[in-house]
């Protein structure tokens, strides 16, 4: 294991215990500001189809940015990891019922949906414990995104409270930063510097 890699295994920890410690309701309250935002955002606005994750335990939650981009008549798609071969393709979503349990509990497209394939998928929002000031993020480990987002050619954009965004992550040559960010009290292009 490298040093870089030691140092964000000890960072995970750190913030993903800040990420718990927000309270319920007030989580909740952010997320509704972190998805209006985001509804607001040039990004979500031009982009015919979205790929998203399914928010999961203190993750900020997605669902409703699903629901309101089905909604929107936007193509929508989410991830479905193969751990077998450590890897992550991403299928195409008609309603929120195609998400059933998936690797490690977390929501998943159900068996049988078409792969999300074309340039309509040029919005990618990614998950991570936090995010920099170079839109680089603490993801959890596995590198499936990364891995992805290497021949991914559209935007990446990040969700994340704003106690949660940092200055400066530990990186190495495989990790791709978001373009954007988004927090509750605002966005920030990837090369802003955040307090």
């Amino acid at each position: 294991m490298t040093d870089i890699d030691l140092a964000k295994r000890a960072l995970r920890g750190e913030f993903r215990a800040r990420r718990e410690a927000i309270a319920p309701a007030l989580r909740a309250q952010r997320d509704e500001a972190i998805a209006r935002r985001l509804f607001e955002s040039g990004a979500y606005r031009s982009a015919r189809g979205i790929l998203c994750y399914v928010s999961y335990q203190s993750e900020i939650d997605t669902r409703a940015i699903l629901c309101r981009a089905l909604r929107d008549g936007k193509r929508v798609a989410a991830p479905r990891v193969d751990a077998r071969v450590h890897s992550m393709a991403f299928y195409e979503l008609a309603e929120p019922e195609d998400l059933v349990g998936g690797y490690r509990g977390i929501p998943e497209p159900r068996e049988g949906l078409p792969s999300a394939q074309g340039s309509d998928f040029s919005l990618c929002i990614l998950p991570g414990y936090c995010f920099d000031g170079r839109g680089y993020r603490l993801g959890y480990g596995g590198g499936y995104y990364d891995r992805f987002l290497a021949n991914f050619g559209g935007r990446k954009l990040g969700l994340c409270y704003r106690e949660n965004l940092v200055s400066s992550l530990p990186h190495d040559r495989y990790d791709i930063p978001a373009d954007l960010v988004i927090c509750e009290d605002g966005e920030e292009e990837y090369n802003a510097k955040f307090e």
